[in-house]
């Protein structure tokens, strides 16, 4: 006949009813009930799958440049997106546009290229020098400021984990709207997830703009919503060249990592350089 252990809630025979004879956590517990005992277990089991994921995401940097690069993973991405940048010349111009795209494009019909999901991050638009420059200099002054607050660790998930998220959800809402040859790349989803969590940090540092007119971020943040948002509603917008729903889903996560966190972290006043 089954016993129901009052400290931990589960069943035993008798043999093993007492809690000394099942090792019952409810012993090192303080004589908690079976409710707070159960929840204790089952929080510290869905942080332990947490850091899994965690460990597994942060494997996609070899451990040698992590630890090499603790506190400058911007400037390892930085380089990692000029890299990229001169090989997607190079195999542009020696192998072609469809080489090129299976490469270093996430694209809507060529989902099968699972490795996209990654080099699509840090590739850039190779007629649009601007885009690249534009998205260097923010990881130049927004991402070296967020990983010296959060960590190397935790800067790297982010990006890594926005980034992919902001592409494919640019892909799906382009196939639910009937553009199943759309294809995205770029970093810009990642960054604007560290620019969210930065504005959650605090949104009225101040960013000086152009390098001489200061502002506070939560501006950017909001301007970046609006043109965003005006884009997607505009005609031709969503099929436009800017992938604004990627940016729309960076954002979002930027500022969900900065709402779930903001109680760990401080983020300086201003920013100049």
């Amino acid at each position: 006949m089954p016993y129901d252990c009052r400290r931990c809630n589960q069943k035993f025979c008798s043999d093993h009813r007492l809690p000394e004879n099942h090792n019952c956590p409810g012993l090192q517990r303080g004589g908690k009930d079976s409710k707070q005992i159960i929840s204790e277990i089952n929080s510290k089991k869905k942080k332990s799958k947490m850091n899994n994921v965690e460990k597994s995401i942060s494997k996609l940097v070899p451990e040698s440049i992590r630890r090499k690069s603790s506190g400058n993973m911007w400037a390892v991405f930085l380089g990692i997106i000029g890299v990229t940048y001169l090989l997607q010349l190079l195999t542009l111009f020696s192998f072609g546009e469809n080489v090129h795209n299976a490469l270093f494009v996430l694209e809507a019909n060529n989902l099968e290229y699972f490795w996209t999901i990654l080099t699509s991050i840090f590739s850039h638009s190779p007629g649009n020098v601007m885009h690249i420059i534009g998205n260097a200099i923010i990881l130049l002054f927004f991402g070296r400021i967020l990983e010296r607050i959060i960590g190397t660790r935790n800067f790297t998930i982010l990006f890594l984990v926005s980034g992919a998220i902001a592409g494919i959800s640019q892909i799906i809402l382009s196939i639910i709207l009937g553009n199943p040859t759309s294809g995205v790349l770029g970093a810009s989803g990642a960054l604007l997830a560290v620019l969210g969590a930065l504005t959650i940090y605090n949104p009225k540092m101040k960013v000086y703009l152009y390098f001489f007119i200061p502002i506070p971020l939560w501006v950017i943040t909001v301007a970046y919503v609006f043109v965003s948002i005006f884009g997607i509603l505009s005609s031709g917008g969503f099929m436009g060249n800017i992938a604004h729903i990627a940016h729309i889903s960076g954002l979002l996560i930027g500022l969900g990592y900065g709402i779930k966190t903001q109680d760990k972290y401080n983020a300086p006043k201003k920013l100049t350089r």
